[in-house]
């Protein structure tokens, strides 16, 4: 009767796996086998998560590549403009007021193409991350208007770059004849107390008159670089920015007076190589470079256009701005504006496989006007638009090295996504070893166990019958 139990699980068993298409259906069937074929399936359906997030990543970055594509042809035409206002000869004022407009219409759009274009929720060219500000600051006796109202609106920068989610810490330190350091602790802030405490001193330093005279600005910015707790301190993730802030042509050069600075640069032999060694030190902190401050013609009106010094070193730069310095403080709303748009680069991180050793990152470069540097161009004048078609191939070499960095990636993607599938046919081929049926087996052990069950069935029935015979003979009956 044991024998025809087990031929009956036999059969039982070689039944279910034709029906499953499956050798092993439970554990009892192959314990070591379960367990292998567990792993093979663990692995199959993580290359399948992960193929999806490799197609996902293509779709981000066919969406960043779109946006990137329409920045290039913002800053493309943004050149045409610099190049068409660079000449002074045939531009009447009226003309050359409508280029300035719309080249500042066309960085308006494309900071906030940069800031806003996204897909499922993710943003495209834009990540606020860290972001370290060194303001350099002019303590000469003019300043203390301009000291008082970063100081009024110094907590509401901080609440606001909160809010946008960046991780902001700012430091300060004061110039004025041979770039002095007055007083200011030197060092970031993480807090809008600590900024205010540093500003506070240097605003006593102004009222008191006691700084001189004259604005060696871009000394200032090269020392302040070398300063252990600001320029040495920058995070090495963050945004970088240095801004100078002044009421004040700069005077580097020995030449002091609103403009003449500007007149005389090409005559001062040093003029050149001091520009050249800031913009080489702020390229090499990777720092962008701000200006605030008031430009005017000597006994003449305001001119919206920046000192041609900072205007040479910003083109050299390549990235930053210029912003004219007012008494109703709408600088600081203009500096935040531009601040909030910097952005930071950032790693994205993809599950390209089904280990965990699989995860990979991409640093990615914020893209907007002024990560660019195409905020920082002028058309208000003729030698300031000559200016800006240097600053605008830097941004234009910028946003193309984001394209070929899209570019690659996606190929890389591609790539992986191919030997993905490839992997999936690996691991189905290797299960099926392990847990698919043999039919051929199968059918063979059902034929082997029909067989043996007949046979069994009718040796039984002859069995009975001769006992049925035997007891009839003994019983007489």
């Amino acid at each position: 009767m044991n024998r025809v139990r087990l031929n009956d699980n036999a059969y039982r068993t070689s039944l279910e796996r034709m029906s499953s298409g499956l050798r092993i259906n439970s554990a009892k069937d192959d314990p070591m086998g379960i367990g292998f074929s567990s792993v093979i399936e663990a692995q199959f359906r993580g290359t399948q998560e992960a193929i999806h997030n490799l197609e996902d990543g293509l779709t981000w970055l066919d969406v960043r590549s779109e946006a990137l594509n329409q920045a290039l042809e913002y800053t493309l035409r943004l050149r045409d403009l610099a190049v068409r206002a660079a000449t002074d000869a045939t531009l009447t004022n009226e003309q050359r007021e409508l280029i300035n407009q719309e080249a500042t219409d066309l960085v308006t759009q494309m900071e906030q193409t940069g800031r806003n274009h996204q897909v499922t929720g993710h943003k495209s060219l834009f990540d606020p991350g860290m972001l370290d500000v060194i303001w350099v600051l002019d303590v000469t006796g003019s300043m203390g208007t301009y000291a008082a109202q970063l100081i009024a609106d110094a907590a509401s920068m901080y609440d606001q770059f909160a809010a946008e989610g960046y991780d902001l810490q700012m430091g300060i330190t004061g110039y004025a004849t041979n770039a002095g350091v007055w007083g200011s602790s030197l060092s970031f802030h993480d807090n809008s107390g600590g900024f205010v405490g540093d500003v506070t001193t240097l605003k006593g330093v102004i009222d008191a008159g006691i700084a001189g005279g004259t604005e060696n600005g871009l000394t200032a910015v090269n020392t302040a670089l070398a300063l252990g707790g600001l320029g040495g301190s920058f995070r090495e993730d963050a945004q970088r920015v240095v801004i100078l802030l002044t009421d004040e042509d700069l005077d580097d050069f020995g030449i002091t007076g609103f403009g003449s600075n500007d007149e005389t640069l090409s005559l001062n032999p040093g003029a050149e190589a001091l520009r050249q060694a800031t913009a080489d030190n702020l390229i090499a902190a990777d720092a962008m470079f701000f200006d605030v401050g008031v430009v005017t013609g000597t006994g003449g009106p305001t001119v919206n256009s920046p000192d041609q010094d900072l205007q040479d070193v910003m083109a050299k730069v390549g990235r930053g701005g210029n912003y004219v310095l007012d008494g109703g403080g709408a600088w600081v709303n203009s500096v935040t504006s531009s601040l909030l748009a910097t952005g930071g680069p950032w790693d994205s991180g993809f599950q390209a496989g089904p280990n965990s050793s699989d995860y990979f990152e991409v640093k990615f470069e914020t893209v907007t006007s002024v990560t660019s540097g195409a905020a920082g161009v002028s058309l208000a004048t003729a030698a300031s638009a000559q200016a800006s078609i240097d600053t605008l191939d830097s941004a234009i070499d910028f946003i193309q090295e984001s394209q070929v960095q899209a570019g690659d990636v996606r190929n890389a993607f591609q790539r992986a996504i191919g030997d993905l599938e490839q992997q999936k046919i690996k691991l189905m081929d290797e299960n099926s070893k392990i847990a698919d049926a043999d039919y051929a087996a199968e059918i063979a052990n059902m034929a082997k166990s029909q067989i043996v069950q007949s046979v069994t069935t009718s040796i039984m029935t002859q069995g009975n019958i001769s006992y049925q015979q035997a007891t009839r003979m003994l019983l007489g009956v």
